[in-house]
């Protein structure tokens, strides 16, 4: 299907990328020039106090609003109904990703759910997933992908999934990408066993950079930019 980029740059506070498929917008995305990126960004946070009457608590990512973390974003072996006060103490260390961006006076969204994307791979912080996309429904394709999942050897604690633009990639490529997202977790843990929080651990890429990213491969026709 042709797809075309639509790139807004003029204003330099925000940068806006649509997706364009067969002549519909499919996908708007915009970054905030002034402010940085943030979403995505995974952090060695330090625990800044506990609300137990929110079921959350807030946390010190090192620069700009305090974090939100709520306790169903929150990856512990205390068992089920815990209160956020019986897993969490203030001063604690935790490793979280932004899920939300800042907004006015409310700081960022956080979620000890971590997940780094490739370009046919998502890499997950859950040993139990080694899946392929629902959005790939032909079953001889989903056998090879997941045949191919079983091969792998993720971090521990962690787990693949196959997204939709790996469907019709061949093995090796989606191997490359298997390596590509193992090395980056690697880099990312080596780090937060050497720095003290509050830290930035792994920098999620700009929004041109993910849209091109996962655009499955051999569908875009063109790159329309209102800057010369």
């Amino acid at each position: 299907m042709p797809t075309t980029i639509l790139m807004n740059v003029l204003d330099e506070q925000e940068l806006r990328v649509a997706v364009i498929r067969e002549g519909r917008l499919e996908h708007l995305s915009h970054e905030r020039g002034s402010d940085g990126q943030h979403l995505g960004n995974i952090y060695k946070a330090r625990v800044a106090n506990v609300e137990p009457s929110l079921d959350a608590a807030f946390l010190d990512l090192g620069a700009g609003k305090n974090g939100f973390i709520h306790i169903d974003e929150i990856r512990h072996d205390k068992g089920a109904g815990k209160r956020i006060e019986q897993v969490l103490q203030s001063g604690q260390e935790i490793l979280v990703q932004i899920t939300k961006e800042a907004i006015k006076d409310k700081g960022p969204c956080c979620s000890m759910y971590l997940s780094v994307a490739g370009r046919y791979l998502v890499l997950m912080n859950s040993d139990q997933i080694k899946g392929v996309s629902k959005r790939i429904e032909d079953q001889v394709v989903r056998k090879r992908l997941k045949n191919l999942l079983a091969s792998f050897e993720a971090p521990e604690g962690f787990g693949f999934i196959v997204r939709t633009a790996g469907a019709d990639r061949s093995d090796d490529e989606i191997r490359l990408d298997y390596e590509f997202l193992k090395k980056v977790w690697e880099e990312v843990d080596a780090k937060a066993k050497r720095v003290r929080a509050p830290a930035c651990l792994y920098q999620e890429a700009d929004v041109v950079v993910r849209t091109l990213r996962d655009l499955g491969a051999g569908e875009l026709s063109a790159i329309v930019i209102d800057q010369e």
